[in-house]
């Protein structure tokens, strides 16, 4: 009986082991974005379904940014596109449903030629980007109405005639954060841009 234990143990520790298979990866996202889940179930109302009637939500928060382009259907995934008055720039969201009544939504900037994902993007552009997060994650009304054809027009204007100035200048979102902002709320008509995108903080400071 010994014999026969030591021989079956010999044989599992000479075994090749079982390979580790990946069941399911997520593609790492990357460029000027945020993504999250969202449980949609509670969206569902009167025949309608709760990822859809997402959608439509989202689509109030992004109008205050600029108008909205061609929405896209995909077999697994709805696009919707605002172009911004930051020349070259559009917002995307990108929502993929799942079975289990959740939704992956990513929210980021990309070129209005290619829609490729960026790293820098106009302090405008950022303020945009980050507003549109902080309202649909909420789940709250937007505080703000569309923003209408004359006043994108004028945002595009005031726009490239600061872009064509070197005034505008692309930031990453870490430069983005360290930017001073206004004191004051910047009225929806104006295009603001920082008044400096270099650092603040003395260079003695840890001396």
């Amino acid at each position: 009986m010994k014999t026969v234990f030591l021989l079956c143990v010999l044989a599992a520790g000479c075994a090749k082991p079982p390979e580790a298979r990946v069941v399911n990866e997520l593609p790492v996202e990357t460029g000027i974005l945020y993504s999250f889940d969202v449980d949609t179930l509670r969206w569902k109302k009167d025949g309608k379904g709760g990822a859809e009637r997402f959608v439509s939500f989202i689509e109030t928060h992004m109008v205050t940014a600029g108008p909205l382009r061609e929405g896209t259907q995909q077999p697994d995934m709805m696009i919707r596109r605002v172009q911004l008055p930051s020349p070259g720039y559009l917002l995307r969201v990108r929502i993929k449903p799942r079975a289990d009544d959740f939704c992956h939504v990513s929210i980021d900037l990309v070129s209005a030629t290619d829609e490729t994902q960026l790293d820098r993007a106009p302090f405008a552009a950022m303020q945009a980007l980050e507003a549109v997060y902080q309202g649909v994650s909420s789940f709250l009304p937007p505080r703000l109405g569309p923003l209408d054809n004359v006043r994108f027009a004028k945002l595009c204007a005031q726009a490239a005639k600061l872009g064509a100035e070197g005034k505008d200048p692309p930031l990453t979102q870490v430069e983005y954060k360290r930017v001073p902002r206004p004191v004051q709320l910047v009225p929806q008509d104006e295009y603001w841009v920082p008044p400096s995108t270099t650092s603040t903080v003395a260079p003695n400071q840890n001396q």
